[in-house]
């Protein structure tokens, strides 16, 4: 597969507060860390939970996406109408530390694939057979994908947009909570219940 630099295009302005309804439309092609093409043009029909963390914090976003994620899928029946991708903004480091920092987000991501599996184990439930192609993690090597989304200057903590079936944004959410997560999954229930375009 050649490799390519992610693609953005963005409709309207998106340096919004953290909310429950904005109306950006959002469009993005970028390979993950397994060298699949994420588009989000051929998602029209689902629902997409984008998560932004940097190196440091992927692993709390992993761990709220994994959470998020399996309740969307699993308690609320969104099953493979919920899509899950987390950006990492690997901008910071130089070409010659990418092997290293691709090794540590590569472990990141088998972690989070390790603790969706057993999720589904503690609910007595058998994981999908493609449980490890639940949450796609795409590294930002240039932090074009975090620059697009206004969320450069404000990375201490994990992002999550909530993208509903029209591909238009539906929520912005930072900083894990149970509140959060409340808020979270009451509009993706929302979103579950609107017929695909």
């Amino acid at each position: 597969m050649n490799k390519i630099g992610p693609l953005i295009l963005i409709a309207s302005s998106l340096s919004l507060p953290v909310s429950d309804v904005s109306a950006e439309i959002v469009g993005i092609q970028a390979e993950d860390m397994r060298g699949r093409m994420v588009d989000t043009a051929r998602l029209q029909g689902k629902i997409l939970l984008l998560g932004f963390a940097t190196e440091d914090t992927s692993s709390e976003l992993t761990e709220w996406q994994t959470e998020i994620g399996f309740h969307s899928r699993v308690t609320l029946e969104g099953g493979d109408d919920v899509f899950v991708v987390a950006v990492a903004d690997a901008s910071p480091f130089p070409w010659i530390v990418r092997p290293v920092v691709k090794m540590k987000l590569n472990g990141i991501h088998e972690k989070a694939n390790a603790r969706l599996a057993k999720r589904f184990e503690e609910h007595q439930m058998a994981p999908p057979s493609h449980v490890n192609d639940i949450i796609h993690f795409v590294p930002d090597w240039k932090g074009e994908i975090v620059g697009a989304f206004s969320l450069a200057e404000d990375m201490d903590t994990p992002h999550l947009i909530l993208v509903g079936r029209d591909g238009v944004v539906a929520g912005r959410y930072s900083s894990p909570s149970k509140a959060t997560n409340e808020r979270i999954l009451a509009r993706v229930k929302e979103l579950l219940g609107q017929n695909p375009s």
